[in-house]
């Protein structure tokens, strides 16, 4: 395919691409035509004077399996012009949200990978950093190519041990933390509990009191005594409610003061 053949096609495109994300409201219409003219400075300026690093990119794995990664391409050459920003907030979306081979994308599945299979023995810390360094390794082209002479990893291997014991320190402060305030939240429902319970109690009490005052007022006009009965049976009921309000209280202090001691 000619050169002005191929640089017509992505034009279109690009220009579709831009009409899906403007219709999704990711872009701003009005910013379609600045992007469109951003790219074609980055066709002229950037990929025209550096032609053999666009030919000579290996979107497929290589004899030795490695690859050449897409989005390190372009946050190379497009993130730090800022003659290409609108450009650049577009690549990142279509990076993030794109489905195929690119080895961005395998990266994302390698981590999920990495932690189903370890999750018994490493947090999401520790498969992290291993990524981390596994990406710089990559990057640097082996571990051949680490400069051991940096004043900075020097310092930073001297104080590891430091920084892991205060890892593990705040680790278990942080764990030690979460057991009280699991603590203090189980009391706390208890008390919400006991609250609770002690108002419908208070609530029966008053009920049977009220009921009994009636019966015995009623048995006084009506001089039945089989009132008097009710009333007196109320009248146990309200006591033994009482009892319960009573012991309900001493619980409920008990609980506010274990809490407030928390």
């Amino acid at each position: 395919m000619a050169a002005d053949d191929q640089r017509d096609e992505n034009m279109l495109l690009l220009r579709n691409l831009l009409q899906h994300l403007v219709d999704a409201g990711r872009v701003q219409a009005e910013e379609a035509d600045v992007i469109t003219n951003e790219y074609t400075r980055y066709i002229d300026e950037v990929v025209a004077k550096n032609k053999s690093k666009y030919s000579d990119f290996q979107s497929s794995p290589n004899s030795e399996g490695d690859t050449d990664r897409i989005d390190v391409l372009f946050y190379d050459t497009v993130s730090s012009n800022k003659a290409f920003s609108k450009l650049w907030q577009v690549v990142k979306q279509v990076l993030v949200l794109f489905h195929g081979q690119a080895s961005v994308e395998r990266g994302f599945s390698v981590n999920k990978e990495v932690k189903e299979v370890e999750a018994e023995n490493f947090d999401t810390s520790t498969v992290a950093a291993k990524r981390l360094i596994c990406n710089h390794m990559r990057a640097i082209g082996g571990l051949m190519n680490v400069d051991i002479h940096n004043k900075q990893h020097h310092i930073s291997c001297s104080t590891a041990r430091q920084r892991y014991f205060t890892y593990l320190a705040d680790q278990k402060k942080m764990k030690k933390d979460e057991g009280k305030s699991r603590k203090r939240k189980a009391i706390a429902d208890e008390v919400d509990d006991l609250k609770s319970k002690k108002q419908k109690l208070q609530l029966g009490k008053d009920s049977l009191t009220a009921a009994a005052d009636d019966f015995a007022d009623q048995a006084e006009k009506q001089h039945k005594l089989t009132l008097i009965a009710k009333s007196n049976v109320m009248r146990k009921s309200a006591r033994e409610k009482e009892a319960e309000l009573n012991a309900v209280e001493q619980q409920l202090q008990d609980k506010m003061l274990q809490l407030s001691s928390e």
